[in-house]
């Protein structure tokens, strides 16, 4: 149904633009097109996030034109149509997750999620009447206080996820033993923390501290006594290799149950390391005016004493940090582990179906789980929900 609107991603300049497209009259679908700009423009989106945010809204929009509905029509009736429309799908899909009976609800509230947030953008910027959504007298009801892309956003925060999406399936997965964290952080999440510790009054060493331990957090999914164990030999020593596939092999000294599991990290990321090894954490030392000995090669050292970084203080300082930029109480560093492992989820899924192999949640999880050093598979499938619904021809767009 949704061939008929193509999503292509056009480089323009340094960067890029999302176009969705009406093959049968022929004309691009402004509605979809404009809020892509938006989301890169504003929320700086990377190019795959927008591929999947548009690529959910795309399907909704093949939808309506499927029952001839123009998008000022919305109503709650409307997405109850879609909602069926949608569980049918997933539960007739050949990707469906047989052993997660909490898969289908989790990926169809996806959808239902980024329509809300896409309808309420549409009527701030006035594509669509007053009232269109809101939570009194309005066609689709929703407490929401406004877009992801308003300054009101941040007051959804707040707010029950029921009260805002009144319409979402109800997700058994939050009442087992594990289940994805309530707030992952974004690529946005991570790049509103670098503006945070380096817009500080502490040192240059401090600042980059800061916001290279939130990068190893991100990028390699490692734990926090794992961040906490990384030594100056793992980067600018000898105990690391180099492979053919812009990573790079390290073992952290310290892991779950004193496991001693290599893993893949990005060599950017490792480059980076070295760069701060070699300027600030350096400069800092030497300013300090202690024995390198004081260390013990540690790379995150203390501003105070240039001793190793303590657990706790990796725990406080980043919990500070997100909760100064937003995110709800609670969240700490092991936050960006669940970053990690969804991300590696969707390009584990996206590569195996591109490469014709074994998409079956049992492959997708084993294959991860060894790359987040996690011993028990079925403790992943969580993560693995919304894999199973990748945007159409999301590999040419």
């Amino acid at each position: 149904m949704s061939d008929r609107f193509k999503l292509s991603i056009v480089e323009m300049g340094s960067g890029y633009a999302a176009l969705v497209y009406d093959l049968d009259k022929k004309k691009i679908v402004n509605a979809l097109t404009d809020y892509a700009d938006a989301l890169i423009s504003h929320l700086r989106l990377k190019r795959l996030s927008v591929q999947q945010e548009i690529g959910y809204l795309r399907v909704f929009w093949s939808f309506l034109a499927s029952i001839d509905m123009e998008i000022e029509e919305v109503s709650d009736e409307t997405i109850e149509g879609f909602r069926a429309y949608s569980l049918q799908k997933v539960l007739t899909s050949r990707s469906r997750r047989d052993g997660r009976p909490d898969a289908p609800s989790a990926t169809v509230n996806a959808k239902l999620v980024r329509i809300y947030d896409w309808l309420m953008w549409l009527q701030e910027v006035g594509r669509i009447p007053v009232n269109t959504i809101g939570y009194r007298n309005a066609a689709v009801r929703s407490a929401l206080r406004g877009s992801s892309l308003s300054r009101e956003a941040r007051g959804n925060k707040e707010l029950r996820a029921v009260d805002k999406y009144p319409l979402l399936l109800t997700d058994r997965a939050r009442n087992t033993k594990h289940h994805i964290p309530k707030f992952i952080p974004s690529e946005e999440t991570v790049d509103a923390l670098h503006v945070h510790f380096m817009n500080g009054s502490q040192s240059m060493h401090l600042r980059h501290r800061n916001a290279l331990i939130v990068d190893v957090a991100a990028y390699t999914g490692f734990r926090r006594n794992s961040i906490q164990s990384l030594r100056v030999n793992q980067f600018i020593g000898s105990e690391f290799t180099v492979t053919d596939r812009d990573t790079v092999i390290i073992r952290p000294s310290r892991q779950k149950f004193d496991y001693g599991d290599t893993f893949e990290i990005p060599a950017l990321l490792h480059h980076n390391v070295c760069h701060f090894i070699q300027t600030y954490r350096r400069e800092f030392i030497q300013a300090k005016g202690v024995d390198q000995r004081v260390s013990e090669g540690a790379v995150f050292i203390s501003e105070r004493t240039c001793k190793p970084l303590d657990d706790r203080s990796i725990t406080s300082l980043i919990s500070k940090a997100l909760r100064a930029c937003g995110a709800p109480k609670g969240t700490a560093i092991h936050s960006f582990r669940a970053k990690f492992l969804v991300e590696a989820m969707a390009d584990e899924y996206v590569d195996r179906r591109q490469l014709g192999l074994d998409t079956s949640e049992d492959a997708v999880t084993q294959s991860v789980a060894r790359k987040a050093g996690q011993k028990n598979p079925k403790s992943l499938r969580p993560y693995v929900a919304g894999a199973a619904d990748v945007p159409p021809d999301l590999s040419s767009s």
